[in-house]
């Protein structure tokens, strides 16, 4: 094949991957509504990186998306993140915000489909090897999608977050920087750590809760005081996890009308929390 027919095809298959990626964008419920499966496999090998992380944060923003769909974009995501050029790992040109918009963005679809963990799978191989720097909002974001969608939570879950529990509890500054929603997230993920938190990382962490919460928005408090619910503290830090989620439920009983949580309830809902609190 000729040069001048070659660019011609490969300009082709540009156009049309581009064509594709506009219909997936389109604000339709579910998601990927109206696509060809066989245009979609056929035109995925064109997309760039950040085309492939726009459709994810997409299809998390809607909430609802195409199976299929979804699951091709998820495997061609996590083949590119496992893919090298001459030695090197082509997730060198994820960034650690991309990173963590599209593994997010997954995390909250519903269901959630097997074809997503080769996606999932390279990224925690990728946070294990440290090929991102993820701090604050970024770590806590991830943190929550690992512990949300059961991914590697031996490993590549206390990777993400030890480093911040253990700057929380060691630094006044971090404390006081941290937002209410970063330390929402933090929260929500620390309760699928495989091991307990320290009695310091419980006080930092029922610091800046008594600071941040009183001034936050129903759904933030809830989704604070149902993560505080679910989390296992350390016996030495019993007395100081209680009053955390004590005053998360009290600031809850001073609104007049209940909204929804900022992040859903677990799947087996609260029963199991509240009976592990019991016993404790």
């Amino acid at each position: 094949m000729s040069l001048p027919a070659a660019r011609r095809i490969g300009a082709q298959a540009a156009l049309k991957a581009n064509n594709v990626f506009r219909t997936l964008q389109k604000v339709n419920t579910p998601a990927g509504e109206g696509v060809e499966m066989t245009t979609l496999v056929e035109a995925l090998p064109y997309f760039g990186l950040n085309q492939l992380v726009d459709c994810a944060s997409h299809f998390g923003q809607r909430g609802r998306v195409i199976g299929p769909v979804a699951a091709e974009i998820a495997a061609e995501i996590g083949r590119r993140l496992r893919s090298t050029d001459a030695g090197v790992s082509m997730s060198q040109n994820l960034n650690a915000k991309e990173v963590t918009t599209a593994f997010y963005a997954f995390s909250k679809l519903s269901p959630q489909m097997p074809e997503y963990r080769v996606f999932y799978d390279a990224v925690a191989d990728g946070l294990i090897e440290r090929r991102w720097q993820l701090e604050g909002m970024k770590a806590a974001l991830v943190g929550t999608a690992l512990a949300d969608t059961e991914t590697r939570l031996s490993d590549a879950l206390p990777a993400v977050l030890q480093p911040v529990l253990q700057n929380l509890s060691q630094s006044e500054k971090a404390r006081e920087e941290i937002s209410v929603d970063e330390l929402r997230f933090l929260v929500h993920a620390a309760v699928r750590l495989p091991n307990l938190l320290s009695e310091k990382e419980i006080e930092a962490l029922a610091e800046c809760t008594e600071r941040l919460v009183a001034s936050s928005a129903f759904s933030v408090q809830a989704h604070l005081a149902v993560s505080w619910l679910r989390l296992t503290p350390p016996p030495n830090a019993k007395g100081v996890h209680l009053n955390a989620l004590e005053l998360c439920c009290k600031m809850l009983a001073t609104h007049s009308k209940s909204h929804y949580p900022a992040h859903p309830l677990p799947p087996q809902g609260l029963s199991p929390a509240v009976e592990a609190l019991l016993a404790r």
